[in-house]
């Protein structure tokens, strides 16, 4: 009260926020903002503004749809007509136009709603609509396959670093556009050559049996005579092509 018995006082005297701020050492922004909410320059008083912020200062708060009877009742009859606390909040300006207390943001029906307990809620026949389809008891189905046997990164020969040792191969999966379609590839490290496989899904078996059986098609002595290997890949793929 006495801080904004002092804003009053600067008020009236015609002095700048950040003035005033300095007089009971607030922040600029909190002078402004109590002065907006209260009347503005021309009518704010200290006494009104006092009184009109004791509400928001009690504790628990009040939700603001339980602020005002007429706001719960209308609130809650439509709820009960199935619209969203979005449509609710936009309508009521539109209905209640000459009612300032028919006024509430759709956040604080959502909170509102959260806050009641399951009970009220059935008891008073609100229920949110939602688009999700409901759920049906029944056996959970089968676990997503994962992969047999893996290797991790950590265990990759300090030698595959380098790229100077050749029969060291990388895989990866690539997908087309929408996730419609898929294909690994297998490149050697050294001497960079593609390999492409094609899939026919992209779960972990699927890609992991693909892949294994795209390598065993590879000559079995590339890490011997990698570049007569590579030689033999690239005629190979040149007469298919």
């Amino acid at each position: 009260m006495a801080d904004r018995e002092e804003m009053f006082r600067g008020l009236v005297e015609g002095l700048e926020y950040k003035e005033i701020a300095r007089l009971i050492s607030r922040n600029p922004s909190v002078v402004s903002r109590d002065v907006a909410r209260h009347g503005g320059r021309a009518g704010y008083r200290a006494v009104a503004a006092d009184e009109s912020a004791a509400p928001g200062r009690r504790r628990p708060k009040v939700y603001a749809v339980d602020r005002s009877p007429r706001l719960r009742a209308v609130v809650t009859e439509l709820l009960r007509g199935g619209w969203s606390p979005a449509s609710i909040a936009g309508r009521l300006p539109r209905d209640y136009a000459g009612d300032q207390a028919v006024r509430v943001s759709h956040d604080a029906i959502y909170q509102w709603l959260h806050a009641q307990p399951v009970s009220t809620l059935a008891r008073e026949l609100i229920a949110l609509r939602t688009g999700r389809t409901a759920r049906r008891s029944g056996p959970r189905p089968a676990p997503a396959p994962r992969i047999r046997e893996p290797r991790y990164l950590d265990e990759r020969p300090a030698e595959a670093d380098d790229r100077q040792v050749p029969g060291h191969w990388e895989g990866d999966l690539v997908i087309g556009k929408g996730g419609k379609s898929a294909v690994a590839t297998l490149v050697e490290r050294t001497f960079r050559f593609l390999v492409l496989v094609p899939l026919s899904g992209r779960d972990a078996l699927t890609v992991g049996d693909a892949i294994i059986a795209a390598a065993g098609t590879l000559p079995p002595r590339i890490a011997k005579q990698p570049s007569k290997m590579f030689a033999e890949l690239v005629e190979a793929n040149a007469s298919t092509a």
